[in-house]
């Protein structure tokens, strides 16, 4: 008498994934050089050229606010500046702050916290460092005063962001470095709360007096606007350039809160018809706004290293700035925000075009399992990169009792439990059939 069957059942494994991010094969390597323009980005060390020979040029004073300050070129011609007299403040996180959420440009606690000890060993004596958990803000100004040039940056100065981050710079205006400097002091001297100093080489922390006395209030910014503790100015504008937008809207930002009313404003004006292109980062706090983006015709381009915030409206109203659209940089925080003239509004159109051939990861709707060669994040489960699909995989079965002879000579298996596997077009169990008892 038979003792057992040996059962080969097969699976069909493809099924429709729906909306995903596709690995984007044909992308470039490096960004767009905008020598053209008075705005800069990371590619053949462009922006951290500007910075040093920048730097080099103070003769009076030098401002600085970055939450995180890391590319030791940088510091070190901060340093030289300061031996030769120059007098440098800083605005940043504070040494025991660098953990916090606020910001996350890829840079993992144990590198945040070494560049703020060096940073302080450094320049501990040499500038006068306030600190506050929500100074997100990135800008350098030099000889505000007397002799006004400045950057206005997306990404914080550090080796990454200064090298091989997706990251806008823009090179300033005097008119526009007196409307920062006037931020800078609110900054100093109202949203700082502490400084920092050396004894020895150990850093403390004290908290700072506030000094409204110091600070004009009169201002009406023309080109650079800002989020401070009672002004959400850069939610503002961007409300007044979104609204009318007629024909398309692209914007970069590294966080996209699918709750804030400029994000549900994007969802509306890609509703009424506007063609709506979003750069972000493919991470779960994206992954709700990118769905809601997809089901109103959004194009959609994600790469890791994208932490530029910029908008674009009907091609010919653009912005660069550091808030995310999210309540921390739109409602509350330090951030400021820049409107490009003409020239400027044309490089950045060319730029958008530009990270769309070398994005990271690009929409594909409506995908099927089969049709996947490629790495890819489904934007219907948890964000996390899948390889493509193999051709079959082969899986143990199990071992199964039939109820009658009838169903063991037809070799019928109850496999209600076996399932493809996810990640295989054809799944191949085999299976041990014993026959009844």
């Amino acid at each position: 008498m038979t003792e057992l069957k040996k059962i080969t059942l097969t699976l069909d494994g493809n099924r429709k994934i729906g909306h995903c991010l596709i690995k984007n094969t044909s992308s470039y390597q490096n960004q767009i050089v905008s020598k053209k323009s008075n705005i800069y980005q990371p590619a053949n060390r462009e922006m951290t050229i500007a910075v040093i020979k920048l730097i080099g040029e103070a003769k009076e004073v030098i401002c600085i606010s970055s939450f995180i300050i890391q590319d030791s070129e940088i510091i070190a011609e901060i340093e030289k500046a300061a031996n030769r007299g120059v007098k440098v403040y800083l605005l940043t996180a504070a040494e025991k702050q660098v953990d916090s959420p606020y910001e996350d440009d890829n840079a993992n606690l144990k590198d945040r916290k070494e560049a703020s000890r060096d940073l302080l060993i450094r320049l501990g004596k040499k500038a006068l460092i306030k600190t506050s958990q929500h100074l997100h803000s990135k800008f350098i100004l030099i000889d505000p005063r007397k002799f006004p040039k400045g950057f206005l940056f997306t990404n914080n100065l550090t080796v990454r962001a200064m090298n091989e981050n997706i990251e806008l710079g823009v090179k300033l205006e005097e008119s526009e470095v007196s409307e920062l400097f006037h931020q800078f002091l609110i900054g100093f001297w109202l949203e700082a709360e502490r400084e920092i100093w050396l004894e020895g080489n150990e850093s403390k922390l004290r908290d700072v007096k506030k000094h409204p006395e110091f600070i004009t209030t009169n201002l009406e910014p023309k080109k650079v606007v800002w989020t401070v503790s009672n002004q959400s100015l850069i939610k503002q504008n961007l409300l007044q350039i979104l609204g009318p937008a007629k024909t398309s809207i692209s914007i970069s930002a590294w966080t996209f809160d699918s709750n804030h009313e400029i994000s549900k404003l994007l969802i509306d004006k890609a509703k009424e018809g506007v063609k709506l292109t979003i750069f972000t980062r493919p991470h779960h706090a994206n992954q709700d706004f990118m769905r809601q983006a997809i089901k109103v015709g959004a194009e959609i381009y994600a790469h890791n290293l994208l932490h530029a915030k910029s908008v674009l409206v009907d091609d010919s109203i653009g912005m660069i700035m550091t808030a995310n659209i999210s309540s921390r940089g739109l409602d509350t925080g330090f951030e400021t925000a820049i409107k490009l003239n003409s020239e400027e509004t044309n490089a950045l159109k060319d730029i958008h075009s530009e990270w769309k051939k070398r994005s990271e990861f690009i929409l594909l709707r409506d995908a099927w399992l089969k049709d996947l060669s490629v790495p890819y994040y489904d934007l219907s489960q948890k964000m996390e990169l899948k390889e493509p699909p193999r051709e079959e995989t082969k899986r143990d079965g199990g071992k199964y009792t039939a109820k009658n002879m009838e169903e063991f000579k037809e070799g019928k298996v109850d496999t209600g439990n076996l399932v493809p596997d996810p990640n295989a077009l054809i799944t191949i169990y085999n299976i041990t059939l014993f026959p009844p008892k």
